[in-house]
């Protein structure tokens, strides 16, 4: 194939590769909506990863949980993708890794990888601010962005002093983690301190062997092998206010689209939303352009904030990548897919017909494992993949009632 006609093969079908070292749906969901919208989708991902059952994965190619960055390079120079998206904060981690041994060898082949970074993610800080929760914070600090008090806690020994400032209950967190699993609330110094010690240390090899058996996930085993540890911040916790999220396409600094949506179901405590309601905040809306423009961001980024009793929202934290929302169709400037596919890898897609006239989105298969006779599966928009029965046997087993009488599931499973 020449040159000139490998150019016009990726104008019409743009090639993207998602890394992903969690067994997450929501990865699944998103690769198929970019498939959907014409994209060459190629996932770098742990064997049997949810995203293979949905025909959306053009190539596939297994994680290499010990060895994850010189497997990511490889794949990288051997496809040349237009784009790379991370699906979680662990691959996030290993494409920082990449930039910096980029960084040391000026050659082509590490120039790519530095302007393919860039194109996908944004710049340098922006790759990096992430890595640090207390980083980012300060950056909205300084564009007039209003956050929890927060400080950093990098000894056990420094919590009293945390504690004396922030008070009780106090939230916890480790860098680079992210669904709740990073974050403690605690109310006393004794469960401070045992909480310090377990989001900062790396997991035993008992939990790590644990997971990978049950999950079908070794990620966490380099960590235990390299005794990585997590940097802990303390934030003063927000009396009686409410969860929002936002989730954004950026390209160069600019917002293309983005979604404000307010949490009013979580699974578990503390954890990923189950059902969440539409909002519009021009107060986030104004935050998330600030960041964007201060850290020239590009591709998926993810805004978490807590909305005071007065209403002000904090911003809490951010991630530079999908979250489980970035799938839902909104219609024109909230379809976050056909934003990145028309910003990022420059294809020219309309935005998707809206999925629900209505609000209230509970999320599959989150509000039927919290409720399985939640009211919200009947009143509010239920975001089931009918277009994959694979994927619902998947997620859920077995499949409760709702689903299976559903004239929607009956015609599907009988073609699949």
């Amino acid at each position: 194939m020449s040159e000139t006609q490998e150019q016009a093969r990726l104008v019409i079908e743009p090639k993207v590769l998602v890394i992903s070292t969690e067994m997450w749906l929501s990865t699944a969901r998103q690769s198929m909506v970019l498939a959907s919208l014409g994209c060459e989708v190629l996932l770098l991902a742990p064997a049997a990863h949810p995203a293979l059952v949905t025909g959306a994965i053009r190539s596939f190619h297994r994680h290499s949980p010990l060895r994850p960055l010189s497997r990511i390079r490889h794949l990288l120079l051997d496809l040349r993708p237009g784009a790379v998206i991370p699906a979680d904060e662990r691959s996030v981690i290993h494409l920082q890794e990449l930039w910096l041994g980029a960084e040391a060898k000026n050659d082509h082949d590490n120039r790519y990888l530095i302007e393919l970074l860039r194109t996908s993610l944004g710049s340098r800080e922006a790759l990096f601010a992430a890595r640090s929760r207390m980083h980012v914070l300060q950056i909205a600090l300084d564009e007039g962005v209003a956050v929890p008090e927060t400080v950093c806690v990098d000894q056990e020994s420094e919590l009293e002093a945390a504690v004396a400032k922030l008070g009780f209950p106090l939230v916890l967190k480790a860098d680079m983690t992210s669904g709740g699993d990073g974050v403690h609330i605690v109310r006393d110094l004794r469960e401070a301190q045992r909480s310090w010690k377990k989001l900062h240390y790396p997991p035993n090899l008992a939990r790590v062997i644990r997971r990978g058996i049950l999950f079908k996930n070794w990620a966490h085993l380099r960590s235990w092998a390299k005794r990585e540890t997590l940097a802990i911040t303390a934030q003063k916790f927000v009396q009686g206010g409410s969860e929002r999220t936002s989730m954004a396409i950026c390209h160069e600094g600019r917002v293309l689209a983005s979604a404000c949506l307010e949490v009013a179901k979580t699974w578990q405590e503390r954890g990923p939303s189950s059902v969440l309601r539409i909002v519009h905040d021009a107060a986030m809306e104004e935050a998330i352009a600030k960041i964007a423009a201060r850290l020239n961001l590009s591709g998926f980024c993810g805004f978490d904030f807590m909305v005071t009793a007065q209403g002000e929202p904090l911003l809490i934290e951010m991630n530079p990548r999908p979250t489980q929302t970035a799938h839902l169709a909104l219609g024109p400037s909230r379809d976050l897919m056909a934003a990145y596919v028309r910003g990022v890898l420059e294809r020219h897609v309309p935005d998707r017909v809206a999925m629900t006239s209505g609000d209230v989105v509970a999320l599959f298969p989150q509000e039927l494992i919290r409720d399985a006779n939640s009211e919200f599966i009947h009143t509010a928009h239920h975001d089931v993949p009918w277009e994959s029965p694979e994927l619902m046997r998947l997620a859920l087993k077995p499949l409760p009632q709702v689903i299976t009488d559903d004239p929607r599931w009956q015609s599907r499973s009988e073609t699949s």
